[in-house]
């Protein structure tokens, strides 16, 4: 991947769970996340919230193309991240972490809320 010249495919990606220690407010998708700042960012700019989801669907599939024009990622791997990106929505990604770790969502929160990182826990 190139990292001189950007942060790397991952970085770019405003995704869930690439880095360590990601916090869930409101919604389960993060404090910045949700209905409340899409209207907040659509007044903002003065347009109305499908023209803000419908801009932020058209960068993140211009995101993943440029990222398999450079090489940072194949084919395959951006099409699992496109297809990702559609069902994310639709998944409760705080369930799936605890789960996967053994724990409840609300023992995978009292976690992160005493600072651990999701880093931390699957190490333990």
């Amino acid at each position: 991947m190139n990292r001189g010249k950007h942060m790397g495919w991952h970085g770019r990606m405003m995704g869930w769970g690439h880095g360590p220690g990601p916090r869930w407010g409101r919604h389960g998708r993060g404090w910045m996340a949700g209905p409340e700042m899409d209207e907040a960012l659509a007044e903002a700019l003065g347009i109305e919230v499908e023209q803000l989801r419908a801009a932020r669907e058209s960068a993140f599939a211009k995101i993943v193309q440029d990222a398999v024009a450079e090489g940072e990622l194949g084919a395959k791997q951006a099409e699992r991240m496109q297809a990702w990106h559609k069902l994310r929505p639709y998944l409760q990604l705080e369930a799936l972490v605890a789960r996967a770790l053994d724990m409840s969502p609300d023992q995978l929160q009292a976690a992160l809320d005493e600072g651990k990182s999701l880093w931390d826990l699957a190490e333990e």
